[in-house]
This record gives C-alpha cells, sequence and structure tokens, in this order.
C-alpha cells in the first residue's frame, strides 16, 4: 500500500468563531475610532474607554480563534501494516492486524452536506474516531477498512472454523448459528437482508428476529465473509445481499 498523508482542516464552526470575533473588532476599531472624534469634541472619555476595552477584547479573541485553526496539528499516515495518527507531537498507533472494529456512519448537516464519520477500535480498547475535518477523509477512511478487512476476516474465519462464537452487535455467530440473547436461531432455519439495515428472520415468518441499522453494526463485511462461508454448504440457504453491499466493503 502506498504511503498517504491527510490533514486535518479547521472546521465550519472554528470558522465562523473567527469571522463573528474579527466583524466585532472591526466594528469595535470603527466605533473607537468614531469616539475618539467625539472626544476630542465634547470630552466624552468615558465612551472612548469602553470602545477602546470593546475592541481590545474582541481582538484578542479573533487573536486566539485564529490560532486555535493554525494549531490544529491533526494528521494521518497510511503504511503498509497499519496507520499513525499524530495529534501534535502525540503519535497513536493503529496496526492493521490490532484493529478489532471499524463503523462508518454517514449523517447530513445543516447545509446538506455529508458529513462521513469512521470510528476505529483496537483490541485493547482504545478508540479513534475521524470525519470531514480530514479532507480525504472518505478516501482515507475506506482504504483503513479494505485494509482491516483483510486481517479480519481471515481471523474470524479461523475462529469459526475452531469452532468459537463470534460476537457482533448484540448477535453472536457460530457454527451452531445465530444466537440473540439465549435464543439460537440455526442457520438452515435463518433468513438474512441486508440493505440499509442487517436483517434476520426465522423462515416462513415476516416479524425480524434481529435487526439493526447498517450504520450501527460493525464489521459488516466480517459478517457477509462469514455468510459466504456457511452458503458453501447451504446453497438454498435465504440470504440477500445487494450487490452495492458487496462491492463496498470488498470482501473477496
Amino acid at each position: 500500500m502506498r504511503d498517504a498523508q491527510g490533514s486535518a482542516r479547521p472546521t465550519g464552526f472554528q470558522i465562523t468563531i473567527f469571522l463573528i470575533f474579527a466583524l466585532v473588532f472591526a466594528f469595535g476599531a470603527l466605533i473607537f475610532l468614531m469616539t475618539t472624534v467625539s472626544v476630542l469634541r465634547i470630552q466624552n472619555w468615558y465612551l472612548a474607554a469602553v470602545g477602546l476595552v470593546g475592541t481590545l477584547v474582541c481582538g484578542y479573541f479573533a487573536y486566539t480563534s485564529f490560532r486555535s485553526i493554525l494549531r490544529r496539528k491533526y494528521s494521518l499516515y497510511l503504511y503498509q501494516r497499519g496507520f499513525i495518527f499524530q495529534e501534535r507531537s502525540l503519535l497513536t498507533v493503529f496496526r492493521w492486524d490490532d484493529i478489532s472494529a471499524i463503523l462508518h456512519t454517514e449523517k447530513l448537516d445543516n447545509l446538506g452536506h455529508t458529513n462521513h464519520v469512521f470510528a476505529f477500535q483496537r483490541k485493547d480498547g482504545k478508540q479513534l474516531m475521524i470525519d470531514n475535518t480530514f479532507a480525504d477523509v472518505l478516501e482515507i477512511g475506506e482504504q483503513v477498512q479494505r485494509a482491516v478487512n483483510k486481517a479480519l476476516i481471515p481471523e474470524a474465519l479461523a475462529q469459526f472454523k475452531a469452532g468459537k462464537e463470534l460476537p457482533f452487535n448484540g448477535l453472536t455467530v457460530s457454527q451452531a448459528g445465530l444466537k440473540k440473547g439465549e435464543e439460537v436461531l440455526p442457520w438452515d432455519e435463518a433468513d438474512v437482508e441486508i440493505f440499509s439495515e442487517v436483517t434476520i428472520s426465522k423462515k416462513g415468518e415476516k416479524r425480524s428476529w434481529y435487526q439493526m441499522p447498517l450504520q450501527k453494526f460493525a464489521n459488516v463485511p466480517v459478517l457477509i465473509a462469514l455468510i459466504r462461508y456457511v452458503r458453501k454448504g447451504q446453497e438454498d440457504w435465504g440470504t440477500h445481499l445487494t450487490d452495492e453491499v458487496y462491492s463496498d466493503f470488498d470482501v473477496i
């Protein structure tokens, strides 16, 4: 994998705060100049002092807001075996084989723009989230997801073949079937649909046995890989996966 870098950009909130203080500072400076002229005519020193203090305060906040924008030192570097997240001088390492879960969500902001959020969790519990503060967040997140899938899926399949249980979001997968709480649904009695939601139902029943929005279900590619493995021996097993799901998660 070729090295790549994504640097954080200032958020809309930061820019808005800076512009507000900058405009107030400019307005205050104008008022101060006008007040100074008035002082020379009517000796109104009180108004001049208020204008000066207000202008200096707004100028200070405009300056600190501008510095906070310049000081955003978030970077993410992709390498062959993992990535490094840098926050100023602090470096955090995430190896592909040390990441246990990835969750990708999409949200619309007030302006109708799509905000992509990728959440990564290491096996030791360390978590990291990146969003649109990174200019290339979608490209970076998808590269990380593909690399992690190549590490997670073989490990999950090996555990599955060894008879172990694999936990997902309120769902456990094993050779015995799908488990929710204490209830087990055998593979040959399960219908699974993965579209905008992960939906599992018992054959012949319309009511969902398990349901979870896709954007809240971590490691969907791993689940799809397990489903494919089970289907090899059960061609008539009811499973419905869109081509979009297959292509998005690249689990081959």
